[in-house]
């Protein structure tokens, strides 16, 4: 453990924890939680020496997820609720709450009493059950579907009768309606259909603190996910209360405030709702993994690794993207560190979980003696110069931060994640971001500082050409080039220029000042990696016919530029007017807004 490092950790913390040695008391076992972030990916727009630059790459990038284990605790309860004011629930990704174990469950049991309630959808009540509930918006689905549904749904039952329990035909019967039914209404919601108003967090936020507000008064909720246009919701009404004043209570009261506060139009939900009486533990485990991964198609994953140990410059930088957390208590036992990557068990003397490992280190010495379980998901390639640690060691502090409870500032988290990562100080942020160096040789007064300049017309492409993982990662090459590389002695000054050139450029919108800087600082970084020994070249056959081909059809007339981090892939710079032929030219481009 760095000891430099970890009292630079305490110093920050003391800010927030009168008593270090009470830091760890929000790891109570009322209050362990598994903690999932989505950290940010960028583009770099100008190699670090001082300043610099880079943008935001939008959903790309990497989940990070942490949980405290603990060999005297297997399993915690309660619904563990944000304790950081600073971290937003971020507006394009649903969060899925989970409380498991609170309460002892009611399934539904034949042989008890059960009332059926009319309506234009079916209802079945058996008191002290679960029930999982769904209601939407009032625009969720297409006019006349769920009209055209029914009608369709009762001549299909009329002509294929419910088969006896217990027989064969039952359970073709069964998936068939399924097919037929019910998973095509699941795909209309998940189509996002209408103005999908949840998927703003402060709209998102009303609903929330709505189910939140009478549990364990009236019901008791065992898990929820307010998605874009719909919610899912497992619930038992306690004694005296029913599910659907429950429910009423639920759409009246947000329809009152989405109303009010955001001129949301009326009505804001569709008057009927969906529900399913929890028969069994397997079907109550059926709908927790439905709620928690309904949110998957909308999460924003992202990651990087692209700075020395040695810190010669500040980066400046456009960060766009998603961070999210789900929170569980359902804590394994474990007595040492666990780390995933891509759902793979890492060998304790890996590289990776080494690496991640010496990280939590630094902040033992405040938590007490406890043990983590990490995991770490990239939906883009890991160390292939397009971001693999940066922003997923700035979700690890932002988990760990949540489940400590220290309620850490943005600026504070920024200089603790560039502890783990050379670029995580940047990764904190959303849009623009210039990073600071500072000038302890050990980085630790290194932070990040957001910039408020939005740049709607901005665009960026990535063309993804190599997903195989460096020979030399980012941070040994950057060290072996400062030493060795005869060109690194006039880059400081030719870095200065480039950073006040860009930073120039995003001032006055000047697109292609930027896209000319940011485009030779990248050339030069490689060109100043290849000038060390031994030498470092990223570029592959693909890259270089790519650069080629980038300068021709700016030549033809298409304004675009690109940038190169330290990798084989590469992110192309160019405004919205010419995204369509930029598209057209580069097949396969995935292309970011980063401010929307």
């Amino acid at each position: 453990m760095n000891d430099i490092q970890s009292q630079y950790v305490k110093n920050i913390l003391a800010g927030v924890c009168t008593n270090l040695k009470g830091c760890g008391a929000a790891f109570a076992p009322s209050n362990i939680a598994l903690c999932k972030y989505w950290g940010k990916r960028d583009a770099v727009l100008n190699l670090p020496i001082n300043s610099s630059l880079s943008v935001s790459l939008g959903h790309l990038g990497t989940r990070t997820e942490i949980r405290l284990r603990d060999g005297d605790v297997a399993s915690t309860t309660g619904l563990v609720e944000a304790t950081s004011p600073s971290l937003d629930r971020r507006s394009d990704v649903p969060v899925a709450f989970v409380a498991k174990g609170k309460h002892q469950t009611n399934y539904f049991d034949p042989h008890e009493r059960t009332a059926h309630l009319a309506g234009n959808l079916p209802h079945w009540r058996q008191d002290g059950c679960l029930y999982f509930v769904t209601f939407r918006l009032a625009d969720s689905l297409p006019a006349g579907k769920l009209k055209e549904l029914q009608a369709e749904k009762d001549i299909w039952l009329r002509q294929n009768p419910k088969p006896a329990k217990g027989s064969e035909e039952l359970a073709i019967w069964q998936d068939e309606y399924k097919r037929l039914f019910q998973d095509r209404v699941d795909g209309w919601l998940d189509a996002g259909q209408g103005e999908c108003i949840l998927g703003k967090s402060e709209v998102r936020k009303v609903v929330e603190d709505t189910l939140l507000h009478f549990d364990g008064d009236q019901y008791r909720i065992d898990s929820f996910v307010v998605m874009p246009n719909h919610v899912h919701v497992l619930v038992a009404p306690l004694k005296d209360y029913l599910l659907s004043d429950i429910v009423k209570a639920w759409k009246s009261y947000t329809s009152h405030v989405l109303v009010k506060r955001f001129g949301i139009q009326s009505p804001v939900w569709q008057k009927e709702y969906f529900d399913h009486i929890v028969r069994s533990p397997e079907c109550l485990e059926k709908f927790r993994e439905y709620i928690c991964d309904n949110p998957k198609p909308l999460l924003h994953w992202r990651d990087e690794d692209v700075a020395s140990t040695n810190l010669t410059e500040a980066r400046l930088f456009v960060e766009a993207t998603s961070s999210s957390l789900d929170r569980r208590n359902d804590v394994p036992v474990a007595l040492e560190d666990t780390v995933y990557l891509n759902g793979q068990l890492q060998q304790p003397d890996s590289s990776f979980a080494l690496r991640i490992t010496a990280f939590l280190d630094l902040f033992r010495p405040m938590l007490g003696d406890v043990a983590f379980d990490v995991r770490t998901e990239n939906n883009i390639p890991t160390a292939a110069g397009l971001a693999s640690s940066a922003s997923g060691f700035a979700a690890l502090v932002l988990a760990l931060d949540d489940l400590a409870g220290w309620g850490l500032d943005r600026k504070q988290l920024s200089m603790l994640a560039r502890l783990g990562s050379g670029s995580a100080a940047r990764s904190v942020y959303d849009g623009f971001v210039q990073w600071q160096a500072g000038s302890n040789p050990d980085g630790t007064d290194s932070f990040a500082e957001p910039l408020s300049k939005p740049w709607k017309e901005f665009r960026i492409g990535i063309l993804e050409l190599s997903s195989v993982p460096k020979p030399v990662g980012s941070r040994d090459g950057m060290n072996r080039t400062v030493e060795t590389s005869e060109l690194y002695k006039i880059w400081p000054q030719q870095a200065a220029v480039d950073l006040e050139t860009i930073r120039a450029a995003i001032d006055a919108h000047d697109f292609p000042t930027l896209g000319k800087a940011a485009e030779r600082n990248a050339l030069a970084m490689h060109a100043t990696m290849l000038a060390a020994w031994p030498p470092l070249l990223y570029l592959q056959p693909e890259t270089i016919e790519q650069i080629h081909k980038v300068q021709r059809v700016r030549a033809d007339g298409l304004e675009v530029y690109l940038t190169i981090d330290a990798g084989p892939n590469i992110k192309l710079l160019f405004l919205e007017k010419n995204e369509a032929a930029v598209a057209s030219a580069f097949p396969g481009l995935q292309t970011i807004k980063p401010f929307e």
